[in-house]
């Protein structure tokens, strides 16, 4: 018994540690992007700003992602303020009339080994707790 505990806490660690590389799919870099329009509007998507680097797509932080890619604008008389592709929201409350409707940035993950992981845990737990329940 201890033995089977023992490797299904060694499976967990796999998981959780070993893997984490699997579960980062998201990420993007600038050759993903077939033009300059699919690439700002990800960074846009996912809640990139001049403050906020998503993906790294925008290295000098002013908003433009992927400045090198076909049909980027002039960085000179871009605006980050006034250009961006998606409509813009500065955190009002909803119901304003202004801010209401805004694109939120996607920040869901799908971490499946931690899933994993947590199940396997909680399984070894519950063995635990059976296991002395018995003996007493």
């Amino acid at each position: 018994m201890k033995k089977a505990l023992l490797s299904l806490l060694m499976t967990s660690f796999v998981f959780v540690f070993g893997l984490q590389n699997v579960s980062a799919q998201g990420d993007k870099n600038c050759p993903d992007f077939s033009t300059w329009n699919e690439a700002q509007t990800y960074f846009e998507q996912k809640g990139g700003s001049p403050t906020n680097n998503v993906d790294d797509l925008d290295r000098d932080g002013d908003g433009l992602a992927c400045e090198d890619l076909t049909g980027a604008p002039d960085k000179t008389t871009w605006n980050w303020a006034t250009d961006r592709l998606l409509p813009a929201t500065d955190g009002g409350t909803v119901g304003d009339g202004e801010n209401a409707g805004g694109q939120m940035p996607e920040t869901a993950t799908n971490n499946v080994n931690g899933i994993i992981a947590g199940v396997m845990i909680m399984a070894a737990g519950f063995l635990f707790f059976i296991r002395k329940r018995k003996a007493n």
